[in-house]
């Protein structure tokens, strides 16, 4: 009830006036004529608290809103229902007291209802209504940038927010036009990896409520992240991922508060992806064989990987040689060698492997000294 009340106040068409004594004063008129017509075109510029704060005795609730540059206004209502007053104390109809208090990026503070009751604007300065159950600002040509809204339990008598055992109250807020949605996330990371591996990213983003957020991130591969958080505005998060196939991928986030407002996709962030490689060791000769290494750099398992080892020149015996290995694990490496080898002179030593991702060939001079091969660095 007291939100929906603080919507159609703050939406509300106001009449001009100036004083007391015009016929549009403020206690004719209220706060001005409802209208579903603003209620509809700020419904993305509002910034709303539906009686989910729940405020001790003393406490005080702040809340951060942005104001965009060239808004002609900025609206600031809080309204919260009051136990019923004693009829037999006139003087003090209302029980319990939260005061408005509004400032600036200047640091320039508005107090609830100050000035509203001679005009449509707020002013400056001023002290806390100690009276009204509803309190407004009302800001014209508001500066742009971080308005601080604070909501401060003075005095609870008694409590109105009978759901908890605590003497407490609950508000309801409500502020436009305000960007209510968090801004674009920017994400960071490596540009390239390989298939299999675990890549953080970070994501980063603000609210202009300084809302928790979460970030739905899509991978562009068919699997996407689905609300991660709740995470600090403006605090960098890091989301991982691992793809499966090589190929170019954009990576795109979105963002959300507390409120479930939603922000706008950010811009893509790309990413290569490539296949697990092959190295090919270095050779090494002795007596009667050749051998040497075959690594895999890759984040993933490679398997059936063809190998194949030739020789050239005058060899008498062990002139090639080929095989099969069923896997090498990531970051790994395994041994191949030659059968026995008898020959002279010069030759050249050519390895060559192969899997379904790469391919990788690798020649190196040796001599041939009937069985001792000396292999040139």
């Amino acid at each position: 009830m007291t939100t929906a009340k603080a919507m159609m106040i703050n939406s509300a068409d106001q009449y001009p006036f100036n004083g007391t004594s015009e016929d549009k004063t403020r206690m004719h008129q209220g706060w001005g004529m409802p209208s579903v017509k603003n209620l509809y075109d700020l419904r993305d510029n509002f910034y709303i608290i539906d009686e989910t704060d729940v405020l001790e005795p003393f406490d005080i609730s702040t809340h951060m809103v942005t104001v965009e540059s060239g808004s002609p206004y900025l609206k600031v209502t809080m309204t919260y229902a009051d136990p019923a007053g004693n009829p037999a104390v006139q003087s003090q109809h209302r029980i319990n007291d939260l005061t408005l208090k509004v400032v600036s990026p200047s640091d320039t503070i508005y107090w609830g209802n100050n000035g509203l009751k001679n005009g449509v604007w707020s002013q400056p300065d001023g002290v806390a209504d100690t009276k009204d159950t509803v309190e407004c600002v009302f800001v014209q040509n508001p500066e742009a940038g971080t308005w601080i809204v604070q909501v401060s339990a003075d005095e609870i008598i008694q409590d109105s927010h009978v759901e908890t055992p605590e003497l407490d109250a609950d508000y309801a807020l409500v502020v436009s036009p305000v960007l209510s949605t968090p801004f674009p996330p920017q994400i960071n990371g490596s540009a390239e990896g390989d298939i299999g591996r675990q890549m953080d990213f970070t994501f980063v983003t603000t609210d202009p409520g300084n809302s928790n957020l979460y970030y739905w991130v899509e991978w562009d591969d068919g699997n996407h992240q689905e609300w991660f958080g709740p995470c600090a505005s403006g605090a960098p998060v890091i989301i991982s991922h691992s793809w499966t196939e090589k190929g170019n991928y954009s990576i795109t986030a979105k963002a959300k508060n507390l409120l479930g407002a939603e922000s706008d996709w950010s811009e893509p962030f790309d990413i290569s992806i490539v296949a697990p490689k092959l190295e090919i060791g270095v050779f090494s000769g002795g007596l009667f064989k050749i051998k040497t290494v075959i690594k895999n750099t890759g984040a993933i398992d490679i398997t059936q990987v063809q190998w194949n080892m030739t020789l050239s020149g005058n060899v008498f015996l062990g002139k090639q040689k080929s095989g099969t290995l069923l896997t090498i694990p990531p970051g790994g490496e395994r041994t191949i060698t030659s059968d026995l080898i008898l020959g002279w002179g010069k030759t050249i030593v050519t390895v060559s492997a192969s899997h379904i991702y790469s391919s990788v060939t690798m020649s190196q001079n040796a001599t041939i000294l009937l069985f001792f091969i000396k292999v040139k660095g």
